[in-house]
C-alpha cells in the first residue's frame, strides 16, 4: 500500500500529530464522504492545525482554497499562501531552525511554493536530520531510497530509517518495515518484518495497521490469522483510511457470513465509488472467482476488469492476464496474458503479475525459458502472499550458476531502485 505525503505538526503536549491525515479527515467532514457531513467538526480540525505556527498556518490556508475545504475553492490564493509559507520556513531555516530546514526540504522536493531542487532539498533535510530530528531523518532517507536529489543508496537509506524509527518515528518504523520485507538495505526476513510493524502500528502509524491486516491475512511474516487481520483491518478503516475499508471489505465478503459478505460488500461499492483503485481491483476478483456468498459472474467480471484495466489499474491488468492465461471470461490465450502481465508489472511493479510472468519465464510458457529473470521476477514477488512464489524462487535460485546469479542480482537491484518505494516525504511543524 502507498504511503502519501505527510505533514507533521506538534500538538499541544508536544506530540507529533500527521497534518495530511487530519487535513484528509476534515475533507470528508466537510463534504460528507465516507460519514456524514459535520462542517463543525471539519473547522475544530483546521483550527487545531491552523494555531501551530506561521508556517503550517500558511500552509493549512493554501490548502484549504487548493481544496475547498472551509472556504471556496481558488487556486490563486492557495498558491499565495503556499509561496509564504515556502518563504517562511526558508527564513527560519537560515536562522537555523532543524523544523524549518526539514519543512523547507519538503517543500523544495515537492516543488511546493516555487520551483522543485531535490538536491537543495536533501541538503536542507541533512542539515535538520543531523540535528536530531527523527522526521528529517526519514526525508532523507527516503531520498536515498529513491537518489532523489542523492545517489541512491539502500544501505544509507537504511541507517537512517533505522536511526529515525529507534527514537520512535512510527512511519520510519513502517518504511524500515517496509525494506527489510523487500531486502533493501538489509536481508530479506518476513518475520523481523512484521515486529517493526507491530512497533509502527503501536505508535499509531495507520499504513502499518493496514500492512499488518495484510499480513494476518496472508500469513506473510507470521501465522494466517483472518480474526487479527480484521481487528487491524478494523482500526484502520475507522480511522478513515480507503484502503483498509476496501481490504475489510474484501476480507468480509470471503471469511464472513452471509450478513458479513453483504457489509463488505457494501464497504466495497462504498470504497469503489470513492474512487478506491483497490475497491475496484477486489470488485473485480470476486466477480471473476466467486465468494462463498457469491458465485462467479465470469463474463461481467472480465468485461469489468477490463475496463478498470484500460482505465489504468494495474492490478486489473494483472487480473486481466490471469483471464486470459487461464480462460475466464474469454478464450485462453498465453501471448494476450504475457502482454498484460508485464503492462501491470510496468505500471507499478504489480507483485502478483510479477509472479505469474516470473513462473512462465521459469517453465519457458508463453515466453522463452530465462532462469535469470525468472529469479528477478519471483524475487518482486514474494509481498503478493501467493504461498506458492518463495518455493518457485527457491528452486530457480539453485538452478542458477555463479555468473546467472551475479547477473540476476544485479537486475534485481537495477529493476529495485527503478520501481522506487511505495513512501512518501513528511513536514514537520
Amino acid at each position: 500500500m502507498d504511503r502519501y505525503l505527510r505533514l507533521l505538526y506538534l500538538g499541544d503536549a508536544g506530540e507529533q500529530r500527521d497534518a495530511r491525515t487530519e487535513f484528509d479527515m476534515a475533507a470528508r467532514h466537510w463534504r460528507g464522504v465516507g460519514c456524514e457531513r459535520d462542517p463543525t467538526k471539519a473547522r475544530a480540525i483546521l483550527d487545531r492545525i491552523h494555531d501551530k505556527g506561521k508556517g503550517i498556518s500558511a500552509f493549512c490556508y493554501a490548502y484549504m482554497h487548493a481544496h475547498g475545504v472551509g472556504v471556496e475553492a481558488n487556486v490563486e490564493i492557495a498558491a499565495e499562501h503556499f509561496r509564504k509559507a515556502r518563504e517562511i520556513y526558508d527564513r527560519n531555516a537560515a536562522a537555523g531552525m532543524a523544523v524549518a530546514n526539514n519543512n523547507l526540504g519538503y517543500m523544495l522536493a515537492e516543488g511546493i511554493g516555487g520551483e522543485r531542487d531535490q538536491a537543495r532539498a536533501a541538503r536542507s533535510f541533512a542539515e535538520a536530520a543531523e540535528r536530531g530530528l527523527a522526521t528529517a531523518q526519514y526525508n532523507l532517507g527516503l531520498c536515498y531510497l529513491n537518489g532523489w536529489g542523492v545517489p541512491q543508496d539502500d544501505a544509507k537509506a537504511f541507517a537512517l530509517m533505522r536511526q529515525a524509527a529507534e527514537s520512535g518515528d512510527a512511519a520510519a518504523a513502517g518504511a524500515l518495515a517496509m525494506m527489510i520485507q523487500e531486502g533493501r538495505g538489509s536481508t530479506r526476513d518476513p518475520v523481523q518484518a512484521v515486529q517493526w510493524l507491530h512497533q509502527a502500528a503501536d505508535a499509531g502509524d495507520v499504513a502499518s495497521w493496514c500492512q499488518l491486516g495484510f499480513a494476518y491475512a496472508a500469513g506473510y511474516g507470521t501465522v494466517r490469522d483472518p480474526p487479527e487481520s480484521r481487528r487491524w483491518f478494523e482500526l484502520a478503516a475507522e480511522a478513515g483510511d480507503s484502503y483498509a475499508q476496501a481490504s475489510l471489505g474484501l476480507l468480509l465478503c470471503t471469511e464472513g457470513d452471509e450478513a458479513e459478505f453483504e457489509r463488505g460488500w457494501q464497504m466495497l461499492r462504498w470504497a469503489f465509488e470513492q474512487d478506491s483503485s483497490a475497491a475496484e481491483t477486489y470488485i473485480a476478483r470476486i466477480m471473476l472467482l466467486g465468494a462463498p456468498h457469491a458465485p462467479p459472474e465470469v463474463a461481467d467480471g472480465f468485461e469489468f476488469a477490463r475496463n478498470a484495466a484500460l482505465k489504468g489499474n494495474p492490478a486489473c491488468m494483472y487480473l486481466l492476464g490471469y483471464c486470459h492465461e487461464h480462460g475466464l471470461g474469454t478464450a485462453p490465450d498465453r501471448e494476450q496474458a504475457v502482454a498484460w502481465y508485464r503492462r501491470a508489472f510496468a505500471a507499478d511493479g504489480e507483485p502478483h503479475a510479477a509472479a505469474y510472468l516470473g513462473r512462465m519465464h521459469a517453465r519457458g510458457e508463453g515466453v522463452p525459458k530465462d532462469p535469470v529473470e525468472a529469479f528477478v521476477l519471483l524475487s518482486l514477488a514474494e509481498s503478493s502472499g501467493l504461498d506458492w512464489v518463495p518455493a518457485e524462487r527457491e528452486a530457480v535460485g539453485r538452478a542458477l550458476d555463479a555468473k546467472q546469479r551475479a547477473m540476476a542480482e544485479r537486475r534485481l537491484a537495477e529493476t529495485k531502485s527503478r520501481l522506487g518505494a511505495p513512501l512518501a516525504l513528511r513536514m514537520a511543524s
